[in-house]
């Protein structure tokens, strides 16, 4: 499999079959696009989907094509049109941050000291942006899948489903407000930075933000939960 040697190279690249791109992200829920289709968007040139092909910009199934995965993922991201609530990250990160406060204590070098320290001021940012990202995508996940999931039945697995998510992202937060008020008290004392202590008061703000939002997706999936029962009865007791 060959890779991109180098940013401009990729971005080149990018930016060529925008329009094949754009279109095959607009229809990635379908359960194909056809080649044939992707022919007219890049002039009937094949070698430029060849191209894509041989650095997994695309996979091809028969005469189906798809972005891969993690292009997939990536577009999703940066464009906010995630569906996938990756609550592991968060807590990937909120690992990292422990080790490297270990690391820390343990290391007698001052030089290799301040880059666990660095690490720990990096990803607490991650921290805070990765759980309120995630948050967003979990609310447009269940406005969604109230709006548009046309089966009574699988709306509610849905929406249960989502809602362990919602549980699963509020047991994080807990957890990482307990790492930078108690659990590391004595790191976060010793390592006397003033950009740490921005990097916490800012995640403090964010995770607020986060739990008064969760509080709020709540009671939200508790009233389509109970929206969509009321229908359920009253289609049933139509029949």
């Amino acid at each position: 499999m060959n890779t991109f040697s180098n940013i401009k190279e990729l971005v080149s690249a990018l930016n060529r079959e925008q329009k094949l791109l754009s279109e095959m992200f607009k229809k990635r829920k379908s359960a194909s696009y056809k080649y044939e289709y992707a022919l007219d968007l890049v002039e009937n040139d094949d070698n430029r989907i060849q191209y894509l092909l041989s650095r997994s910009v695309i996979r091809q199934n028969g005469n189906n094509l798809e972005i891969d995965d993690e292009f997939l993922q990536f577009f999703e991201l940066v464009l906010d049109a995630n569906e996938e609530i990756n609550t592991s990250y968060i807590n990937d990160n909120l690992e990292k941050v422990k080790q490297n406060i270990d690391y820390y204590f343990n290391e007698p070098n001052e030089q290799r000291k301040y880059e666990y320290l660095r690490t720990v001021k990096n990803t607490l940012r991650k921290l805070g942006t990765i759980t309120l990202r995630n948050v967003v995508d979990l609310k447009r996940n269940i406005d969604n899948t109230f709006k548009n999931e046309p089966t009574f039945k699988i709306k509610r697995a849905k929406l249960i489903n989502l809602d362990s998510k919602r549980k699963d992202i509020t047991k994080l937060i807990a957890q990482t407000e307990n790492l930078i008020t108690e659990d590391d008290v004595t790191f976060f004392n010793m390592a006397t930075d003033e950009e740490l202590r921005r990097v916490i008061v800012l995640l403090k703000i964010q995770l607020g933000k986060c739990t008064h939002n969760l509080i709020e997706i709540e009671r939200q999936i508790i009233d389509f939960l109970n929206q969509i029962q009321h229908q359920s009865n009253v289609i049933e007791n139509c029949v």
